[in-house]
């Protein structure tokens, strides 16, 4: 009898298993579970670079670079990236780069041991165009501290600010002051980016997204100015095409 009881115990046992993810190491580690199912998730750190660079050599702000035999120096820049994903999962709304802070990185997780895609938006989306900035704290992207709020028909957040000096004449003094204020929702630009990142749980894996900004004058006459008006020019859409293009993932 004693093992009749024994055996109904252990029959009783094996049919009431809970099943759930039973790594405890997993973010959804479940105690009560004694059957794995497969549904153990994890979070891998992951840090995200904004730099700006010219042949992949690092530019700061006062760095200069050429491009078709004229020398510019960088004196501002700053551009919005909206709706930041990884493998399609969103991890920042909108984040604001600026040369010239020490905050240019995003710190996250990602639930896949893999990244094969980074997708964002250069600008911001219609919804997003529309804020009010003085609805924002001080230190969120889209707050009117930012200073790249433009009170115009129709106002719009500056998508991409550039301001440099060009070498006209090749002597180093740089005598052209060069403003690129670039707005308004036609401007917006998706970049995809197919890459194959390897992450890990116990390491932080940095991934730099470059912006080769030598691409920025492209085709570009550095005489011809940007009108600030309500509609787009040929030339502004030139600059934002050759921005989303100069974007690389390392």
């Amino acid at each position: 009898m004693r093992y009749l009881c024994i055996i109904f115990c252990v029959v009783l046992w094996i049919s009431c298993k809970e099943p759930g993810c039973t790594d405890p190491i997993a973010t959804n580690f479940d105690i009560e579970a004694n059957k794995d199912d497969d549904s153990c998730e994890y979070d891998y750190p992951v840090k995200i670079n904004f730099v700006v660079t010219e042949n992949g050599r690092p530019l700061n702000v006062y760095g200069t670079y050429d491009n078709n035999n004229v020398s510019y120096r960088l004196e501002t820049l700053k551009y919005y990236l909206s709706h930041l994903k990884i493998n399609n999962k969103e991890i920042a709304n909108v984040f604001l780069y600026d040369v010239e802070s020490d905050n240019n990185f995003i710190l996250t997780h990602h639930n896949n041991n893999i990244i094969n895609a980074i997708e964002f938006g250069l600008g911001l989306t219609e919804s997003q165009n529309y804020s009010d900035p003085t609805t924002f704290v001080s230190t969120h992207p889209l707050s009117f501290a930012q200073n790249t709020y433009w009170y115009m028909t129709p106002p719009s957040y500056i998508f991409v600010m550039v301001e440099q000096k060009a070498d006209t004449v090749g002597n180093g003094a740089y005598n052209l002051p060069i403003s690129y204020h670039l707005a308004h929702n036609d401007l917006y630009r998706l970049v995809q980016k197919e890459v194959n990142i390897n992450l890990s749980l116990t390491d932080t894996v940095e991934v730099t997204l470059s912006l080769e900004l030598p691409d920025l004058m492209n085709k570009v006459n550095y005489s011809e100015n940007v009108p600030h008006m309500s509609e787009s020019t040929p030339i502004a859409n030139l600059l934002m095409n050759n921005l989303a293009n100069a974007f690389s993932i390392q």
